[in-house]
């Protein structure tokens, strides 16, 4: 079965396979490691596969998440923004939270450090967030509910930390800017996004490492096309930009992850 384009695309934008409206790279060299970007949609941006399936692709993520950066990233940015502060009791909203693998990793990992993390775990499906609550039900920090990453006037209350993991790619440049306007609005300290960053090389390592180590055909699938849906450390503080995000700082993290900092 296939798992993903077989090589980055060299293509032209088409109806199709709609590309981002940021320029690519002039430079010779920029161009050969940063291949254009596609939005052409991951699986699980359609309909979602059977309940054992699904399951299947968020194990698949939480792996991910666990061995390359996905929770050490926002656990690196909130002992960036923690720092010194007495406060040692923080309330935290988590964006597409999938499998909710990350909150329940950052809860842990907070605790070791004297740190209280309430967190909202939201996402927008109910079949994700069925599985979500089964998987997160033996961390009683978090809380998993419905919701949409748009629309997030649903929700009471602002939160010390807006987190999302692995979102942002999922947005096309005008709505990956009401995405961080909504998320940023609701963050009383700081909104933190920790992404994939697009290059050839992460595209060549996670079409490998998800060949031999994903479970689920759409992880197979997704992985690689999630690295060329991806946008670059440039285009993510373009977006900030255009989102008027004041001082927002793009870091890049090990291996092919990059995180978006922006203050209240």
């Amino acid at each position: 079965m296939p798992s993903g384009p077989r090589n980055p695309p060299h293509s032209t934008p088409s109806a199709a396979n709609p590309t981002s409206r940021f320029a690519h790279p002039s430079n010779w060299l920029d161009r050969f490691l940063v291949p254009p970007q596609t939005r052409q949609l991951e699986l699980l941006d359609g309909p979602l596969p059977p309940r054992d399936a699904l399951l299947a692709n968020l194990r698949d993520l939480a792996l991910v998440n666990r061995f390359a950066g996905g929770w050490a990233v926002a656990a690196w940015a909130l002992e960036r923004l923690v720092g010194s502060s007495s406060q040692r009791s923080f309330r935290v909203l988590d964006i597409g939270t999938g499998g909710a693998d990350v909150p329940v990793a950052l809860s842990q990992w907070a605790r070791r450090r004297g740190l209280a993390l309430q967190v909202d775990a939201i996402d927008l499906r109910h079949e994700v967030v069925d599985l979500a609550r089964s998987l997160a039900a033996d961390e009683p920090s978090v809380r998993v509910l419905q919701g949409d990453a748009l629309d997030l006037g649903a929700l009471p209350q602002r939160y010390d930390f807006v987190l999302s993991s692995l979102a942002l790619h999922h947005f096309d440049p005008p709505d990956a800017v009401r995405f961080l306007q909504a998320a940023h609005a609701r963050a009383s300290i700081a909104l933190v996004v920790n992404d994939l960053r697009r290059s050839r090389v992460a595209w060549y390592a996670t079409r490998l490492v998800s060949r031999i180590f994903f479970e689920s055909f759409e992880a197979k699938h997704d992985g690689p096309l999630s690295v060329l849906r991806a946008y670059t450390p440039r285009e993510v503080a373009e977006l900030a930009r255009m989102a008027g995000l004041p001082g927002a700082e793009v870091h890049t993290r090990p291996p092919f992850r990059m995180c978006l900092i922006a203050r209240a």
